[in-house]
C-alpha cells in the first residue's frame, strides 16, 4: 500500500478535490494541476491523480499503461444533476427516479459493470439443454 508512506505525490485538478485528498491521505503531498492532460503529459513527478472513478476509467482507455483504483471503502460523493429554475416537477421526478434506481440496486450494478470492470469478466454460458443434457454441444471453455 504506497499510501502508508510518507514520499508520494497525489495531483488533483480542483480545490475541492485537495481538501478531500488531504483528509484521506495526510501523509501525501497534494498538488492541484491544472488540467488532467497534464497528468498524463508530466515526467512521473506524481505516484497518482484523484479524480472520480468514472473519469478514470474513460482515462484509462486512452492511457492504459495507468489503472483506475478505487479505494475501500469505496468513497461515495454527491454528485449535482441541472434543472431548469422554477422547475420543481422535473427536480421531484429526478430525486424519485434516482432513489428508485438506488434502491433496486440498479445504480450499484451499473458502477460495478461500467466503472469497476464487472463487464470485461468472463461468465460461465447459461445452462442448455442441446450442450448439458444431450451433449449434442461441445463443452464451452
Amino acid at each position: 500500500d504506497f499510501t502508508s508512506g510518507t514520499d508520494f505525490q497525489l495531483a488533483v485538478v480542483s480545490e475541492d478535490l485537495a481538501i478531500a485528498a488531504r483528509r484521506e491521505y495526510p501523509l501525501a503531498k497534494i498538488t492541484v494541476i491544472d488540467s488532467i492532460e497534464s497528468f498524463f503529459n508530466q515526467d512521473s513527478q506524481y505516484d497518482g491523480l484523484v479524480i472520480a472513478a468514472e473519469e478514470g476509467a474513460a482515462w484509462n482507455i486512452l492511457h492504459p499503461e495507468y489503472a483506475t483504483i478505487v479505494p475501500t471503502p469505496i468513497l461515495n460523493r454527491p454528485i449535482g444533476l441541472a434543472a431548469r429554475l422554477n422547475d420543481p416537477g422535473w427536480v421531484a421526478f429526478l430525486n424519485g427516479w434516482l432513489e428508485f434506481e438506488r434502491v433496486d440496486g440498479s445504480l450499484d450494478r451499473l458502477r460495478h459493470f461500467w466503472i469497476e470492470g464487472g463487464g470485461t469478466k468472463v461468465k460461465k454460458p447459461r445452462w442448455c439443454v442441446l450442450r448439458d443434457v444431450l451433449h449434442w454441444l461441445p463443452e464451452s471453455p
